[in-house]
């Protein structure tokens, strides 16, 4: 599932229009609309509605999560957009650096989650919200930060400040950004696809698990060595009379190894 956090309605509306998202009501009060892997919901202003949110939607399976929203700053024009690779909380100093996993022309940029709107346009080189810092704070602790983006849109500066962005404005900067933001949202896909390979369980582990006794090291153990066999010989079953042999899990082991080693020696 592809998780998308916004703020406002103004800026989750694009969205909604351009995935034909459908709406239903949540228990929490949150709006929430989702059609296929893709579910956006709409937070509402600030860091603690942000992580509210997300942790509203957080459930056991793996998710990729995107933070969508407007930003004001001073190095960079109206209506451009930025994939965010540092995140800073004002009031805590704590920091958070999203991995550079996304391959897109996106421009990169810092960026400080503040309480208050910034009236001056903030320092240089900067770009400022208010919910970043609560979204990925709350979305890195159910998956890994690869899969935990921001994208923020300019609306504001020194010289147009925030209290000039309108809902109106706000859905037309969001509008302009979608094919930025369609292929973020498939490179996430992509990203999740192969993470959900990397920790499905091997189609021949409980065979393996019914057949001998494993400790819990020697199953994560025997889980990788079976992840690399369906890697190599996805045709092929690494049950042979050799293996079969074997009365101990200590013995299997290592001949799997020794198994998986020879297919390598033939790439």
């Amino acid at each position: 599932m592809i998780n998308l956090i916004v703020a406002l309605q103004a800026e989750a509306k694009p969205l909604i229009n351009h995935y034909g998202l459908n709406g239903r009501a949540t228990a929490g009060g949150f709006r929430l609309y989702q059609r296929d892997d893709l579910q956006l919901i709409v937070s509402g202003k600030g860091k603690l509605a942000a992580a509210a949110a997300t942790t509203f939607i957080a459930d056991d399976n793996n998710h990729a999560w995107l933070n969508i929203g407007l930003a004001g700053g001073t190095s960079m024009t109206i209506g451009e957009s930025a994939l965010i690779d540092k995140i800073t909380d004002h009031s805590s100093g704590q920091r958070w650096y999203p991995p550079h996993v996304i391959n897109s022309p996106t421009l990169r940029c810092a960026l400080t989650t503040v309480d208050q709107p910034q009236a001056n346009g903030g320092a240089e080189h900067m770009l400022y919200d208010m919910e970043a810092s609560g979204f990925y704070a709350s979305a890195s602790r159910f998956n890994s930060g690869e899969l935990v983006q921001c994208l923020k849109v300019v609306s504001d500066d020194c010289h147009n400040p925030c209290q000039s962005v309108d809902a109106a404005l706000g859905q037309e900067l969001i509008e302009q950004q979608l094919d930025a933001i369609d292929h973020i949202i498939q490179q996430l896909r992509q990203l999740l696809t192969t993470q959900q390979e990397m920790f499905a369980t091997p189609e021949h582990m409980a065979r393996f698990l019914a057949q001998w006794h494993f400790s819990t090291s020697q199953q994560h153990q025997l889980k990788r060595l079976l992840q690399r066999w369906q890697a190599l010989a996805p045709a092929c079953s690494p049950f042979n009379d050799a293996l079969l042999a074997q009365r101990h899990s200590r013995q299997v082991l290592p001949l799997l190894q020794q198994q998986i080693d020879e297919i390598e020696s033939y790439f």
